[in-house]
């Protein structure tokens, strides 16, 4: 029953705006006040299109982030890019599918990185996952049984990790100790314990952290795409006909 109501939480994210549409919009859901996501694409690291050629296909971001082959996938992105209105989105699109009873639907758990600090053991580091995960939910007393399910559901589970350029660089009085490096060495680690968990990473387009995910065979990293300008004129014509 516990889990029944943190994936009630979560899908209920969906319902609710975001950020600056707020105050704007308090009463539209999120899919009303951000482009849609099936128009969204990405650039692999690699591969990424030169500046305002938005005609070069890039990938889809549905495919990528839903049925990618890596288990580890960093999305970076500028502020307003829509970084944490996507961890949003797929978090309660996945806890929607487990509620109406798809079995290989994997268990969402939405985090902070302000909220879980880099730790040397595994063991703790997933503590500290689940326990952020479960505050974020905000179901209160069915929090604690909650946090002992979400422990034992790691294996067949999707990490949402946002926020990470927020967490104050190595050696600051209020860091977490996160840094690139531990970044990556954190997705190992979880991968060695848990092999079917499956982790998205979100980050502001970081010069530091994107020559780390280059040199890593851990994570498959993307850059997101602005929308393209045929594809926001024509969802802003749909939002003011409906």
């Amino acid at each position: 029953m516990e889990l029944v109501h943190y994936l009630g939480a979560l899908r209920a994210l969906s319902a609710t705006s975001q950020e600056g549409a707020d105050a704007a919009f308090p009463d539209r859901p999120l899919d009303a006040v951000w482009i849609p996501r099936e128009v969204r694409e990405i650039d692999a690291l690699a591969r990424s299109a030169p500046p305002g050629d938005e005609d070069t296909p890039g990938l889809p971001l549905d495919g990528i982030v839903l049925h990618g082959a890596g288990r580890s996938v960093v999305l970076i992105g500028p502020p307003c890019s829509g970084r944490t209105s996507i961890c949003t989105h797929y978090a309660s699109l996945l806890a929607e599918r487990a509620l109406d009873g798809d079995a290989q639907a994997p268990v969402p758990l939405l985090v902070n990185a302000l909220d879980v600090p880099a730790r040397e053991d595994f063991a703790a580091t997933a503590e500290a996952i689940t326990n952020a995960a479960v505050t974020r939910s905000g179901i209160g007393v069915y929090g604690g049984n909650a946090r002992t399910l979400l422990r034992g559901s790691l294996d067949r589970a999707f990490l949402f990790v946002d926020g990470v350029e927020d967490v104050p660089p190595r050696g600051h009085p209020s860091s977490g100790n996160w840094s690139p490096r531990t970044v990556l060495q954190t997705l190992a680690q979880l991968h060695v314990h848990f092999r079917n968990l499956r982790i998205l990473v979100t980050i502001s387009d970081s010069s530091w952290f994107s020559a780390e995910c280059a040199r890593s065979r851990e994570v498959n990293a993307y850059f997101l795409r602005p929308p393209k300008q045929r594809d926001l004129e024509n969802y802003i014509t749909e939002w003011f006909t409906t």
